[in-house]
């Protein structure tokens, strides 16, 4: 979330307005378990807004920690109103009495809904097929939801439909984050499922596979975009069962990928789940007793372990030996992966960690610290951490390039979780990525969501005045011309064939990546332009060394497939 975006949030006294239009004509979606009517219709944009239809039942009761099902039978026609945020927590969100106000419903997880942004052409019979970009929201696997900023124009498919001149759809869902989505650990896979919200993603695109056809998506053609921990979760669906698994996405736009790494089924992972099993008040009793439990005890301990500052990122996709076997950047280094997407775009902003560094580390000593409590204890005694500080030495040695621990913290961070997640795609992908540096703005993660979600139909009402949404993107030029190569590629395959030549600054042709050491013809994105680079700062050399210590890692645990 960038400074962009947080300043976004805490203006209260400011709403979008967006153009919808309540119509008696409004047209309905007709689904094996029920009809939905169309909440609104935005004028200008000519797109139909479907909202909230099930995708899956409410994971409830015993449906916690458990595959999705399918969605229950309506009987009455909806009208989009009733929809939920998943439950979800951040730490800095978490006030004093355990609240953090995010809670989307009492009930803990009724909120698998997706929502459908519909050009009216496609409505039309006669229309061919349209391509399909289903998007995947960030949050830190820990919140988020497909309308948590909707009212700042983000995830609002009216943008991007736009930019595409009406040809494609965009669909937009919730799923489980948290300990609903994320729980892992050897009592989770022997009871129940590990990355429950990696499951809800792989519901919402059988979904689309099944459906998208009854308002004209086209289910051959279908692009998977997401930033963050969205970009996180393709990265690791493509592994799902070694990689055999069809994802049902043909294209993928991969924004920052971002996770941290979990190994330790059987120690750290499960001392998480006992820990927040203990605060649930079920020591000792497995899923069973968690699943019985008042979702309002569950929420309060998902926020006493989130916002537990003194322990390291519970919450994210981890291996579970069966759907996801080992580390996903392991599965690529392999060959297990599924090898036929027809073309990718990975992407990274410049300045991937500055959010996400402790500053209170200011030593070599609490670097060394640091190290030893993300590491399982196995891999430390194994000499994983004197490792990592030998490739990345201590500000007051010899010939090290770092002036700070904090430019040493941000270096590891950013390759580990980060940069090498981009450069295993792209060597997975060799001869079909288009490579990203994101510099514009502030060139912190997620600087480039209100580019890929720049919409012009979009306000802001300031006092009674309106202002227009590219204002707060900080450079409409520049944004409509990014938005135009990542919605040629959901289009065609190719960020090049209905870019937006006639602009300024204009777009220029963006070759696919060239292999080597470091990548060649990546397109680096900057408040002025647009230019290609060599870009080095996730080269084979360093990339290989943690593709090295996972292995070690793994393999010292026991968790080789």
């Amino acid at each position: 979330m960038t400074r962009i975006l947080c300043a976004l949030i805490q203006l209260a006294a400011i709403a979008l307005a967006a153009p919808l239009e309540d119509r008696q004509d409004l047209p309905t979606l007709k689904l094996p378990y029920g009809t939905w009517k169309a909440a609104s219709y935005n004028v200008p944009a000519d797109v139909y807004v479907f909202k909230n239809i099930r995708f899956a039942a409410p994971p409830l009761g015993n449906l916690r920690w458990a595959k999705p099902e399918p969605p229950l039978i309506e009987t009455s026609i909806q009208n989009g109103s009733y929809g939920f945020v998943c439950t979800q927590s951040l730490p800095l969100l978490v006030s004093a009495n355990g609240s953090n106000g995010l809670n989307g419903t009492s009930s803990g997880g009724n909120c698998l809904f997706l929502d459908i942004y519909v050009p009216s052409k496609a409505l039309k019979q006669e229309t061919k097929k349209l391509p399909v970009v289903v998007w995947i929201y960030g949050g830190g696997y820990s919140a988020g939801s497909k309308d948590g900023l909707i009212s700042y124009g983000l995830y609002d498919g009216a943008g991007p439909i736009t930019a595409s001149n009406g040809n494609i759809i965009v669909v937009t869902f919730n799923y489980r984050v948290g300990v609903y989505g994320f729980l892992a650990g050897a009592t989770v896979e022997n009871e129940g499922i590990a990355n429950a919200g990696l499951h809800d993603q792989y519901a919402a695109f059988e979904w689309v596979n099944k459906y998208i056809s009854l308002v004209g998506g086209d289910p051959e053609n279908v692009s998977a975009w997401g930033e963050s921990a969205g970009a996180g979760s393709i990265y690791w669906l493509l592994t799902r069962e070694g990689g055999t698994k069809d994802p049902l996405f043909h294209r993928a736009i991969v924004q920052s990928p971002a996770f941290q790494d979990k190994f330790d089924r059987n120690g750290s992972m499960e001392q998480d789940f006992q820990r927040f099993a203990q605060l649930a008040g079920c020591e000792g009793q497995g899923l069973a007793c968690l699943r019985a439990k008042n979702a309002s005890i569950i929420n309060a301990a998902n926020d006493a372990v989130i916002s537990d500052p003194s322990a390291p990122v519970v919450f994210n996709p981890a291996p579970d030996g069966k759907y996801f076997r080992q580390h996903a950047t392991l599965e690529y280094a392999q060959g297990h992966y599924w090898t036929s997407l027809d073309s990718v775009i990975p992407s990274h902003v410049i300045d991937e960690a500055e959010l996400f560094v402790n500053p209170d580390i200011t030593t070599d000593e609490q670097f060394d610290a640091y190290l030893r409590a993300v590491w399982p204890p196995y891999a430390v005694a194994g000499g994983i951490v004197s490792e990592i500080e030998a490739r990345y030495p201590a500000v007051n040695s010899t010939h090290s390039p770092y002036k700070t621990e904090k430019d040493r913290m941000k270096a590891v961070s950013a390759q580990e979780n980060f940069l090498c997640s981009t450069r295993a795609l792209t060597t997975a992908y060799a001869d079909k990525t288009y490579n990203v540096q994101f510099s514009a703005g502030d060139g912190t993660h997620g600087s480039d969501i209100l580019p890929t979600w720049w919409n012009p139909y979009l306000t802001l009402n300031v006092l009674g005045i309106p202002i227009p949404f590219w204002i707060v993107t900080g450079n409409a030029g520049v944004s409509k011309a990014y938005q135009s190569y990542l919605v040629s590629h959901a289009m065609t395959g190719d960020p090049n064939s209905n870019r937006l030549i006639f602009n300024l600054p204009p777009t220029i042709q963006w070759p696919k990546v060239g292999s080597g050491g470091s990548f060649t013809n990546v397109l680096n994105v900057t408040n002025s332009g647009f230019e290609l680079i060599t870009d080095e700062s996730y080269n084979k050399t360093i990339c290989d060394f943690w593709i090295g210590i996972f292995t070690n890692v793994t393999a010292m645990g026991g968790y080789a497939p």
